[in-house]
């Protein structure tokens, strides 16, 4: 039996799982878990001697306190042979570079079962969302970078590779993908639904051809929500909650209506911890069944805010629901001619460059950008080299009569005082006024052509 079929014959096995048998299995899969890690990752063996426990102190999901937590800058700057096992090569597995949507990348490495799980877990998803019936018609508007999950995933897919679009090409492009392709399916990012809703409602045309649009990596907010359907009239909105830290974490229930999230608790488990910085409100914490390349357990490097309630759902799946997520808010970029981009634009570029510790992008104005970083350096020559590449990076890539500012800083603030959401990239430029801005040509030079 090929490996694909083997994770999907297991994966809708495990939905149909009682409360008891779900407990079991992730009492075995987390000592499993925490065994592998001590036994053969550096970083875990050091992190748990310095905190007095051992595998044989974890017998199940009630002895998950007795772990350290992780945070992101404890793995961050650590070189590949302490996160993977020993003996072992980078090349043994698929390296992984966070987007930077939480303004603080992180590298890790995920083995390639671990990968296909995931492709497998999308597929039933999907399959659940459409009623079994799933659209054959289909368009993805992705991270394409080497070493993104989404690329790793979406090469997996049975699906043609000309409907693999690269997000960061611009807006008008995607816009004649979606209508050279008509896809009954579109899977991208909010943000990306943001820009087609605003370029479709510019032109006055609505896309009900599309029948479900699925959103994954950023959080939708309640104005983009609005445009997607005026702009998608027949589409079904559905979300996923997943990071390249947890994999697949939650998608929204197949009974339509419901905007809840299922964890998917056979691969994952999320703990809350109460939050220092938002009184009352609970952070999450993720261990990872299934990496055995760069585990990850009791990680809380996401930035989220969550809630969990543990009723039982009307859809009949035994997962528990995330019935508030409040995190990796992520705009669109706006350029002047009043057309959209990706913030990965953005993001993707920063994150490459060595020197920055954490970053947010701040647009008050539709031909400059605020950009915000936490340097690694101190010293003014350093400082001054490393705004130059910043500035020739975001010139050579975005476009060039947007006007960049680069703004040393010693932390990065949320959007607004006393809010947890501390978003990478936020643009204060109004939906409205966008949608009301110059139309652009398709032929406008400089901004990409026809697919």
């Amino acid at each position: 039996m090929e490996l694909s079929e083997l994770y999907l014959d297991t994966i809708i096995q495990n939905m149909g799982l009682s409360a008891k048998d779900l407990q079991s299995l992730q009492d075995e899969q987390l000592r499993a878990a925490v065994s592998f890690a001590y036994k053969e990752v550096p970083f875990y063996r050091k992190k748990y001697d310095e905190h007095g426990v051992s595998p044989r102190d974890i017998r199940g999901l009630d002895d998950l306190e007795k772990l350290p937590v992780i945070m992101k800058g404890e793995m961050k700057s650590l070189p590949a042979s302490e996160i993977i096992p020993y003996g072992s090569k980078p090349s043994d597995f698929r390296l992984l570079r966070t987007a930077g949507s939480t303004g603080e990348p992180l590298t890790i490495y995920r083995d390639h079962e671990s990968i296909q799980r995931i492709v497998d877990l999308n597929m039933v998803v999907f399959y659940k969302w459409c009623q079994g019936k799933p659209y054959d018609s289909v368009l993805y508007i992705m991270t394409v970078s080497s070493t993104s999950l989404e690329k790793m995933l979406l090469y997996l897919f049975p699906v043609d590779e000309d409907r693999i679009v690269d997000v960061m090409l611009p807006t008008h492009v995607h816009y004649q993908y979606l209508e050279k392709y008509v896809p009954e399916y579109l899977s991208t990012y909010p943000s990306i639904v943001r820009n087609l809703s605003i370029e479709l409602l510019r032109r006055n045309r609505s896309a009900e051809y599309v029948k479900l649009i699925h959103s994954t990596a950023e959080l939708l907010d309640a104005h983009t929500i609005a445009m997607a359907k005026r702009a998608f009239p027949k589409a079904r909105i559905v979300q996923t909650y997943g990071s390249h830290e947890g994999g697949l974490i939650a998608y929204q229930c197949p009974l339509e209506g419901n905007e809840h999230m299922h964890i998917a608790a056979d691969s994952v488990h999320l703990e809350l911890l109460e939050d220092e910085t938002v009184k009352g409100s609970t952070g999450a914490v993720i261990t990872d069944f299934t990496n055995f390349a760069t585990p990850i357990i009791r990680y809380a490097g996401m930035g989220d805010l969550i809630k969990i309630s543990s009723e039982p759902c009307p859809c009949g799946l035994p997962y528990p629901l995330i019935t508030k997520l409040e995190g990796r808010i992520i705009d669109s970029i706006i350029l002047p001619d009043g057309t959209g981009i990706s913030p990965f634009t953005v993001t993707l570029i920063l994150k490459e460059i060595r020197g920055i510790h954490k970053f947010q992008v701040i647009q008050n104005q539709r031909a400059r950008l605020e950009i915000h970083v936490v340097p690694v350096y101190k010293d003014k020559k350093d400082l001054k080299t490393l705004e130059e590449l910043i500035q020739a990076e975001l010139k050579r890539t975005i476009a060039k009569d947007l006007e960049f500012h680069v703004h040393w800083v010693k932390e990065i603030r949320a959007r607004k005082p006393g809010s947890h959401k501390v978003p990478v990239v936020i643009c204060n430029i109004p939906p409205e006024e966008i949608i009301g801005g110059k139309k652009r040509r398709d032929h406008e030079p400089g901004t990409g052509g026809r697919p």
